[in-house]
Order: C-alpha cells, then sequence, then structure tokens
C-alpha cells in the first residue's frame, strides 16, 4: 500500500494488537480528519471493516489508506520513510507526562514518525515498547489513564500540528 502518494511519508497511525472496534473507527475518522496519511495494523487488531468499526469511522475506512502486517514489514516502511517511532504510553514513575508531550512533539517536529496505539487490556506489545519512544498525555486529573480513543486522538493532534 502506497501511503503518500506523490510525496513523503510524515504521518503514520500504527495499531497494536487493538480489539473494540468502536475505538478503531473512532482512530480512523481521526486520523484522516487531522492529515494523517495512513494507518498500519500489527497482528491482532480488529478488522477495520466490522461493521462497528465502519460506524465509528464514518467512511474514514475507505479513504484512509491502510496495510496490514508484521513488525518486520512496519520497520521496513519505517526505515525507507526514516520515520521516528512513537508509542502511547501511561506515565510512570513520576514520569510528567506535560513534559514528556512537549519535548516529544518539539523533537519530531521537522521528522516524519509514526504513533503507535496498544491494546485497550494489554497495552503494547514487547516488540512496540522495545522498539519505540514512549510519550504520554498530560494528565492533570485524578485519573492514571484515558481510553485508547481519547488518548491517540489527543496524541495524532499533538503530533499532526507540528509539520
Amino acid at each position: 500500500v502506497e501511503f503518500a502518494a506523490g510525496g513523503a511519508l510524515r504521518r503514520l497511525l500504527v495499531l497494536d494488537g487493538l480489539q473494540d472496534p468502536g475505538n478503531v473507527g473512532t482512530l480512523l475518522r481521526t486520523a484522516l480528519a487531522l492529515g494523517w496519511q495512513g494507518v498500519y495494523c500489527l497482528p491482532g487488531c480488529c478488522d477495520l471493516f466490522n461493521d462497528k468499526a465502519l460506524k465509528a469511522a464514518r467512511g474514514a475506512a475507505f479513504r484512509l489508506p491502510y496495510s496490514v502486517g508484521s513488525w518486520e514489514e512496519l520497520s521496513a516502511v519505517a526505515s525507507f520513510h526514516d520515520m521516528i517511532c512513537l508509542a502511547a504510553a501511561v506515565p510512570t514513575n513520576g514520569l510528567k507526562g506535560e513534559s514528556a508531550l512537549e519535548e516529544v512533539v518539539a523533537s519530531v517536529a521537522e521528522r516524519p514518525c509514526m504513533l503507535v496505539l496498544g491494546a485497550e487490556g494489554p497495552g503494547l506489545s514487547g516488540e512496540s515498547r522495545l522498539t519505540c519512544r514512549p510519550v504520554s498525555v498530560p494528565m492533570g486529573g485524578k485519573m492514571e489513564s484515558l481510553n485508547v480513543a481519547a488518548a491517540g486522538s489527543i496524541l495524532m493532534y499533538a503530533l499532526a500540528t507540528t509539520y
């Protein structure tokens, strides 16, 4: 699949085992709305054309280029486009999400990147944790985490506005 027809691939959403079709559809819709150029599904993701995913995507599944494959294949895409790999993570060990997000956004402002979002229950796969730089959403409230569609949408917006 050619993600960026006639140009360089700048922003790629990667779904790492997401199972909830509502979350998948919401993320596709958000990616398309924010100008992301494609989505890559790693093993374990629900079908992008599941009825519930299609309903949540509101047509984005038909307009956003996508591919399904392994980490090995994704690594080849990332290498070809010189992409930085970021992965959404829950802040831990006192990490302040706000400073982490600002630092990451500044560091990728002029670089192509992919954002990996982990499954709703288990989170990121081992390969994602080993390969990607973690990034988190700043949260000043009393919740420890966000729904993957909410966190992914916030991160896509922060990263989309950098180029």
